[in-house]
């Protein structure tokens, strides 16, 4: 990843922690070293799990169930794909073909995106951290950010 465009993604996530923890405490939200985790990509969320922080797929919540977790005093991780296409995903056809690269070993249907072109990028991974916004996430997981 360029440095501009490691710095661009870095602004975007700091712009969004700062309002989106300022909606649910005073300042910035910042788990503890000791703070417990659910990460869970599947649907339907475990809500029995007995963890502080859960860190879902941005697509397969809603913003109901993000509340959910909120009311039984539980925060909220907004999982995105920052470096793949994913052909299942609701904003799929908003990447033209000449962002994809090689296909992720592994996983069929995605592939890895050409971050050198943020002008194309940059639109589309903004308009999914709107998303997590709009949905009252308290942070991101911005995955696949290392191929």
């Amino acid at each position: 990843m360029n440095r501009r465009t490691l710095s661009t993604l870095f602004v975007s996530l700091l712009a969004f922690f700062s309002t989106a923890g300022a909606q649910t405490t005073p300042g910035i939200w910042q788990p503890k070293v000791q703070t417990s985790w659910q990460w869970q990509l599947t649907t339907p969320i475990d809500m029995n799990v007995n963890a502080e922080v859960f860190d879902i797929d941005l697509y397969y919540n809603s913003a109901s169930l993000v509340s959910q977790l909120h009311a039984k005093g539980k925060k909220a991780i907004c999982y995105i794909s920052a470096g793949t296409w994913e052909r299942w995903r609701p904003d799929a056809s908003k990447f033209p073909t000449t962002v994809r690269g090689s296909k992720v070993s592994g996983w069929a249907g995605e592939q890895w995106l050409d971050i050198r072109q943020w002008n194309v990028l940059g639109p589309i991974m903004e308009a999914r951290l709107d998303l997590c916004k709009a949905k009252g996430f308290d942070g991101v997981e911005p995955d696949n950010v290392d191929g």
